[in-house]
């Protein structure tokens, strides 16, 4: 079982994105914590968002990144850093009331663009990602699609 769900709701959003747009909107979590069928209280320590391209990466090369969320397995190259959302920074949780607080994050340069080359990638894409970390590493609570110049695949960012 989890222990916190986690809703993004995007506002006002774009058809495509390019470098240095911003994606904003509000990020709900909602501790689901019990203890003998009352709310246990919970304690997020970051909420992270982070931008990768599906592209090809060799094992030990720097930026690679791995995620498995809702049988949806994705491993590419991060593109710029994972951003902590300072706003979440220690937010507690005393019962399972939901919590909302907006975001609003600005979209790395240095993807690929998928211009093709010797090798192109048939399946280029570039992920959105949001972590959120109440223990030891971080979970992965949404990944979608956003939808950028060249894609291969629709967006997913609803």
């Amino acid at each position: 079982m989890t222990n916190y769900d986690l809703k993004i709701e995007f506002t006002d959003p774009k058809d495509t994105y390019n470098s240095g747009d911003i994606i904003e909107g509000n990020i709900t979590i909602t501790n689901k914590q019990e203890k003998k069928g009352k709310p246990k209280p919970g304690k997020v320590k970051w909420v992270g968002i982070a931008f990768a391209e599906n592209i090809p990466v060799k094992d030990d090369e720097p930026g690679k990144w791995t995620i498995n969320y809702n049988n949806f397995s994705f491993n590419g190259k991060l593109v710029g850093k994972e951003t902590k959302l300072s706003e979440w920074d220690s937010t507690t949780f005393s019962d399972n009331d939901p919590v909302t607080k907006p975001f609003k994050i600005k979209i790395p340069g240095g993807w690929k663009q998928n211009r093709g080359g010797q090798t192109p990638n048939l399946d280029w894409y570039v992920i959105m990602s949001v972590r959120l970390n109440s223990k030891l590493m971080g979970t992965p609570k949404f990944l979608g699609i956003v939808p950028v110049p060249n894609s291969d695949r629709s967006s997913t960012l609803v």
